[in-house]
């Protein structure tokens, strides 16, 4: 996803069967902040806000500094794109 290969991504997320609405826990963290910046990057804002808000819940009930400050991050870029994808 970094070097731009969505499709690559999408493959990846599809064969894991991860979903936005999965539950999770903190060890997960990472791979699902990686699913919500896919979906970001595809446009679907409002599913990777959703999966950012539940993620932030479970990073602020571990007291997880850094990962709070990354999602905060992405919640930041996810509402920017939103923001230029309306106009």
């Amino acid at each position: 996803m970094a070097q731009g290969d969505l499709s690559g991504a999408e493959l990846v997320s599809r064969r894991s069967g991860l979903d936005v609405d999965d539950p999770f826990q903190f060890r997960d963290e990472f791979v699902y902040r990686a699913l919500a910046l896919l979906r970001i990057s595809q446009g679907q804002i409002d599913e990777a806000l959703a999966l950012l808000d539940r993620l932030l819940s479970v990073t602020e009930s571990a007291m997880a500094t850094g990962s709070v400050i990354k999602i905060l991050v992405l919640k930041a870029i996810a509402l920017v794109s939103r923001e230029a994808l309306a106009s």
